[in-house]
């Protein structure tokens, strides 16, 4: 026989209640076993973030440079181009030099094939007047 002043409903409520704190009081214990190695990590985490901060400055001025950099090899790449365009086109017109240059070839040895035989031409002739005036 129980014997107390209160009502069976409200002695349900405080079982319940304090069966509740009983399985919460196991939860509060490894709260406390984890609370040194959640601080520990909250220090560490608030040192990262120090750290980050003092080098995001860095990063910044790197991040920059590298943008700069990339910008001048996109102008080099570009002005490469541009120049191909200009080298193809100079290739263009020194091949019609070239070109040019071997007709004119072609042109000197047919002149000097023809200077070649009208000097054998007329060394033959000078020949015959020689050989005709010994003759005589």
């Amino acid at each position: 026989m129980n014997i107390t002043s209160l009502k069976p409903a409200q002695e349900k409520e405080l079982i319940k209640e304090i069966d509740f704190l009983k399985r919460s009081l196991t939860y509060v214990r490894r709260l406390d076993e984890i609370q040194p190695k959640r601080d520990e990590l909250y220090t560490q985490l608030k040192e990262a973030q120090s750290h980050i901060d003092k080098i995001k400055p860095k990063l910044d001025e790197y991040s920059k440079k590298l943008d700069a950099m990339n910008k001048e090899f996109e102008e080099s790449k570009n002005l490469k181009e541009n120049n191909k365009e200009a080298f193809e086109e100079l290739e263009q017109r020194v091949q019609v030099i070239k070109e040019s240059i071997a007709k004119i070839f072609e042109k000197k040895n047919l002149v000097k094939e023809e200077f070649y035989h009208a000097k054998f031409d007329y060394e033959v002739e000078q020949d015959e007047i020689r050989h005709i005036e010994y003759l005589v």
